[in-house]
């Protein structure tokens, strides 16, 4: 099973990544509902993942879906925290501002 699952997960991934909209879907922190759905549809017919179980394909949709929710959300928050620690509060500007 992962000798057929893991390369189909792993061609997501990749796709996912590699769409024009994926900085949209960063900076929101997710990627609209049924875009992995689609991308998998397009790669049944790929002659590498063609005639696998029809499970398959929907426990490698809903793995890259958890991954990238996961990733995204931890991304998000980063950017919140690198963000909040970049803009000086109004108490570090009075403080500079009478030193």
């Amino acid at each position: 099973m992962a000798q057929l699952n893991t390369p189909l997960i792993n061609e997501l991934l990749f796709l996912v990544a590699q769409d024009p909209d994926f900085e949209t879907w960063r900076q929101k922190g997710k990627i609209p509902t049924g875009v992995v759905k689609q991308l998998c549809a397009a790669l049944k017919t790929d002659s590498r993942f063609i005639g696998q179980p029809a499970r398959f394909y929907t426990s490698a949709i809903a793995t890259v879906n958890y991954i990238y929710k996961s990733w995204l959300a931890l991304m998000k928050r980063c950017l919140r925290q690198s963000f909040a620690n970049a803009v000086p509060t109004r108490r570090q500007n009075s403080l500079v501002g009478n030193a």
